[in-house]
């Protein structure tokens, strides 16, 4: 089901794909109360779902504040499937997802909001590892 509303969306339809993904995230929740044991394979599915319902209210022209109910329940789920540690990568993108609604939220203020990932460099391999997130609004007068 899940899949058939991301078609839906693909092909311009979206209020089918928005049906579609909430009976979709309904069913998954049922299952997850029906069936404990496999509670952290259904919660990334949940959190696939509420991902492309938060993403779906951008593309029909809503607010993008319409869609941080999604992305915060993603996040706390995020949280809870990797330990409470802001510093997955999972998570800290989950928590991007929320910072980004600080630049509809600021648009019409002077300044700017600007947002991102710190990480450092490890080294030897060369690889970024993720330390932070940060979000700030400046004002530019």
């Amino acid at each position: 089901l899940h899949n058939i509303a991301k078609l839906a969306k693909a092909r311009g339809r979206l209020g089918e794909a928005e049906k579609l993904f909430n009976e979709s995230l309904a069913i998954r929740r049922a299952f997850k109360q029906a069936h404990r044991r496999y509670y952290r394979e259904n919660d990334v599915g949940i959190v696939k779902t509420l991902k492309n319902l938060a993403e779906l209210t951008k593309a029909q022209g809503k607010p993008r504040r319409e869609g941080a109910p999604f992305w915060r329940e993603a996040l706390e789920i995020v949280r809870r499937l990797h330990g409470g540690h802001d510093d997955h990568p999972y998570v800290a993108t989950a928590i991007n997802n929320l910072a980004a609604l600080l630049d509809e939220a600021f648009a019409d203020m002077p300044g700017t909001v600007e947002h991102g990932d710190l990480g450092v460099r490890e080294e030897g391999e060369g690889r970024v590892l993720p330390t932070a997130i940060f979000a700030r609004w400046r004002n530019s007068i």
